[in-house]
């Protein structure tokens, strides 16, 4: 039997991008800084990236 998670009702990029959040918090706490800065800038690539596409996609690109 899988344990139960008590997820609320968001949608699985909501959860990673919460994920990434404690992630790069944690980072910063144990002293890491420029680890959760490459981090951060690795996001918002990535986001970027996605935002384009989704935006063609609504285009009909």
């Amino acid at each position: 039997m899988q344990p139960q998670h008590d997820f609320p009702d968001v949608s699985r990029e909501q959860r990673a991008a919460t994920e990434l959040v404690k992630r790069i918090r944690k980072l910063r706490w144990m002293g890491f800084e420029e680890e959760a800065r490459r981090m951060v800038r690795s996001s918002l690539r990535v986001c970027s990236s996605e935002a384009l596409t989704a935006q063609a996609a609504a285009e009909g690109r």
